[in-house]
């Protein structure tokens, strides 16, 4: 089994509601390892995973962060092929970057 570090997801999308996602490719197992997000302008920013469907997981929930928070989550999920995680800023403005290991599969 490769193993690989990678930065899975960065978003800077500007002010505005957005979402920006990553979805773990065919033949690969995401762990996700890290999260950081910087709020640039006072905003609610939310990062979870799932398979898109309503049972997502929420990793960062950070309704009314104000300007110049930092918000970091530290740990390990294991996300299997065609699972996403996603990046939800609700007006605003956040910088957030995922990072963890991109495995391929057995």
């Amino acid at each position: 089994m490769a193993l690989y570090s990678t930065q899975a997801l960065f978003h800077n999308p500007g002010s505005g509601a957005h979402n920006t996602t990553y979805t773990v490719p065919a033949g690969h197992v995401f762990v996700v390892r890290d999260i950081s997000a910087a709020c640039d302008v006072a905003s609610s920013i939310y990062v979870y995973c799932g398979d898109g469907g309503p049972a997502n997981a929420n990793l960062i929930y950070g309704p009314a962060t104000p300007v110049g928070a930092i918000l970091h989550w530290e740990g390990r999920v294991v996300l299997n092929a065609g699972q996403t995680i996603t990046v939800e800023q609700d007006g605003g403005q956040f910088t957030a970057i995922v990072s963890g290991y991109l495995l391929t599969s057995p």
